[in-house]
């Protein structure tokens, strides 16, 4: 099943919020690092993590992790996302979550600047997230080499399944799993449907459909500086669970269908069957 996603907000069938709040850590007493009882579904290797994130955890780990590790960040959660049907009675369903160190009308790229960006599903208080994305620009006095970045990145996550030189754009390493968490080739990941991470911005879902049978994709881009190429200006790490996103699409719109169907047949048990020809 293809589900596509659309970036405005779905007026009469959802309800989306679209404010700052304060940090989950602030709200609670759990304190840091918050307590994470959720572990990535089978077919998602462990190694998969970025800033103590991992896909399958649900919104509020995911909120309370970053407040740990961004304290002073905005928290926001942007409108939009995936079209569910709720019928007559519109759900607000949290569907983003966006945390940065810049005001909104600044421009990522400035030195410094840092941005996490979740996408999840489910029901209030259920969602689990399915994609994230972290973008940093690091300072200019802080910036590492690409040749350590390059080392740390294949110590973490293992060889990648392509490597593809962007040139001033960056180098960008992709490591494809299949539904399973065997790694595979980019042509054996992308049978129809399936979407692919794009590490060239930060958001972590930019494809517009997510595929049930898909596998996860990790899609890290290192950005060269202009002054020194042999320096890092920023680096962006995408992980996205296809499979995941959609199986959870799925399953929140059969919530809602199974609801409408027992409301539509409990009015179709009281109709009267006295009809008069």
């Amino acid at each position: 099943m293809k589900l596509h996603r659309s970036i405005a907000p779905a007026l009469a069938v959802l309800a989306c919020l679209s404010t700052a709040v304060p940090s989950a850590v602030a709200q609670s007493s759990g304190g840091c690092p918050p307590e994470i009882s959720t572990t990535p579904r089978a077919g998602v290797p462990a190694k998969l993590t970025v800033q103590d994130l991992h896909v399958g955890m649900t919104l509020a780990e995911a909120e309370a992790t970053l407040a740990c590790k961004f304290p002073g960040f905005e928290t926001v959660f942007p409108d939009g996302g995936y079209i569910v049907k709720t019928y007559e009675t519109p759900v607000a369903l949290k569907q983003f979550l966006t945390v940065s160190n810049f005001p909104p009308a600044n421009r990522l790229a400035m030195p410094g600047n840092e941005r996490v960006d979740l996408q999840a599903i489910g029901l209030p208080g259920k969602e689990v997230v399915h994609a994230i994305a972290h973008r940093k620009m690091y300072e200019t006095a802080s910036r590492p080499t690409k040749d350590a970045l390059h080392s740390a990145l294949l110590k973490k996550y293992g060889e990648p399944s392509e490597i593809n030189d962007l040139y001033a754009f960056g180098k960008r390493y992709t490591w494809f799993y299949d539904v399973n968490g065997n790694q595979v080739t980019s042509s054996q990941y992308h049978k129809p449907g399936c979407m692919k991470a794009t590490a060239t911005k930060p958001t972590g879902v930019t494809s517009g459909f997510a595929a049930t049978g898909c596998g996860v994709v990790l899609d890290i881009l290192v950005k060269p500086a202009r002054d020194n190429p042999q320096l890092a200006d920023a680096l962006t790490v995408n992980i996205v669970d296809s499979h995941g996103l959609a199986s959870g699409v799925e399953a929140l719109q059969g919530h809602f269908d199974k609801i409408e169907n027992a409301r539509r047949n409990a009015e179709a048990a009281e109709a009267s069957s006295d009809i008069d020809l």
